[in-house]
Formats: structure tokens, sequence, C-alpha cells
């Protein structure tokens, strides 16, 4: 019994502590904290807003070229490259985007994987880029007009595409023929 009466005592001067404290309102809200910030021990300052009353959008000449469209980590995504007017030549943006996601100026709309062709917002214009078709690149004919003077043309060993004759099959004796021998 003796143990129960202790229990009791302690709950009952726990129970009134907590109260006691709700009831002072020293707990702390939202206006203690706000002391802390109005000190600005790091002298932080806010960055600056500027409103230009419509969406920003690149430079008309900015040059957009679509490099790659790829489904291989499960989504759809683009892989495009952009040139700033007056950047060097070196100076390209690379962006690589899934559909739905936006980067800077930039949102992926759409990818159409098979037309090759992805449709791409850039501030309030809509481009549709085509991937470029690849071009395979082909060998200048040598002609003997193209040799330089005094220069001897070597003769070439044409390669044959087809396969040499095969060999006649050795004959086997027949089993029967042997046997009427």
């Amino acid at each position: 019994m003796e143990r129960a009466g202790k229990k009791l005592v302690w709950l009952l001067a726990s129970a009134s502590l907590i109260g006691a404290a709700q009831a002072d309102g020293t707990r702390p809200g939202k206006a203690a904290y706000d002391k802390i910030s109005d000190r600005n021990v790091f002298g932080l300052v806010s960055n600056p807003v500027y409103d230009t009353g419509n969406d920003s959008a690149p430079p008309a000449s900015a040059q957009v070229k679509l490099t790659g469209l790829t489904t291989v980590l499960g989504s759809k995504r683009a892989f495009f490259i952009v040139q700033q007017p007056g950047a060097a030549k070196g100076k390209d943006e690379s962006y690589m985007l899934t559909v739905g996601q936006r980067q800077g100026d930039y949102q992926l709309l759409d990818i159409d994987e098979k037309a090759g062709t992805a449709r791409l917002r850039t501030g309030t214009r809509v481009l549709v880029l085509n991937l470029p078709s690849p071009k395979l690149p082909t060998a200048p004919a040598e002609s003997p007009a193209s040799q330089t003077p005094g220069s001897v043309a070597l003769p070439t060993r044409q390669i044959s595409r087809t396969a040499p004759p095969m060999p006649p099959m050795p004959m086997a004796p027949d089993p029967g023929m042997a046997a009427a021998n």
C-alpha cells in the first residue's frame, strides 16, 4: 500500500506542475523565435525581386537544339542544348528534362519518340523540336586526275566477296557393296 501511495503522490505532483506551466503562459510561441531573425546575426539580406510584368522568355534568337530522346530510365527524357545570342560557341547550356519537368525558363511538355520530336515551352512560346537526321560520312572518290603530279598510282587488290568452291566430299564405301565383293 505504501508503494501505491508514493505513486499517487508523484502522479498528482506531476499533474499540478504541468497545469501550472500551461496556465503561466511562458510556453514559447512563434513570437519568441521572431527575436532571432530580428537580430540578423549573420547579416543576411533577402534577394531583390524584379517584376517585369510578363513571363520571362528567352530571346527569340536563342538557338535550341534537340540532341536526344530516351526512355531507358523508365520515363521519357529529352536532351537539348541552348546557345544564347552573343555567347561563345563552347558556352552552350545543356538540359535533360522529363515530361512535365521545368528548369529555368524551359519546360518539357511532351515527347514523341517514334516521330523524334519534343514539345518545349520557353516562357510563353511553345517550340516543337526535331531530332536531326543522321548524316553518314561519304568517302571522296579518288580519280587519277586528283593525284599529285609525279606520283604513281599503286595497283589495288580486288577482294572477292564469294566463298571459294568447296572440295568434293570423300565417298565412304557402301556397306552393302563390300559384302557383295
